[in-house]
């Protein structure tokens, strides 16, 4: 049986948030892939 997460008051109840958007998230990874080659610095 899995618990749900306690939800505080003033936080939103959907599992999508995050301290950081998804594209910033992808454009950090994308930074430390072997495969740049260091073409991508300021990602």
């Amino acid at each position: 049986m899995t618990r749900a997460r306690p939800v505080r008051p003033g936080q939103a109840a959907h599992t999508e948030e995050r301290s950081m958007s998804k594209r910033a998230r992808k454009r950090r990874d994308r930074k430390k892939n072997g495969a740049n080659h260091g073409k991508k610095p300021n990602a």
